[in-house]
């Protein structure tokens, strides 16, 4: 059996109810991000000018697209959640 971090094991303690509320507040502050770097983008665009392919090469390193997985790898400790 492998142990998990303090992290992880506070985020297993949980109750179902808790867990649906915490969710909700990490999907909410993922719509939050999305919407201020889609923003801070379409800022640099008309600000600098910027072309469309200019756009499209700083989407590409800042993406407003954020992908949450509680599955897979800690990267605080670097352990397998699973």
């Amino acid at each position: 059996m492998s142990m998990q971090c303090q992290v992880h094991s506070s985020i297993f303690a949980v109750t179902g109810s808790e867990q649906e509320q915490q969710q909700v507040e990490v999907e909410t502050a993922s719509l939050q991000l999305a919407a201020t770097v889609q923003l801070i983008l379409q800022l640099a665009r008309y600000s600098f000018g910027m072309s469309l392919e200019d756009v499209n090469v700083l989407t590409a390193h800042l993406s407003p697209q954020v992908h949450g997985n509680l599955l897979g790898t800690c990267t605080l400790c670097m352990c397998t959640i699973s």
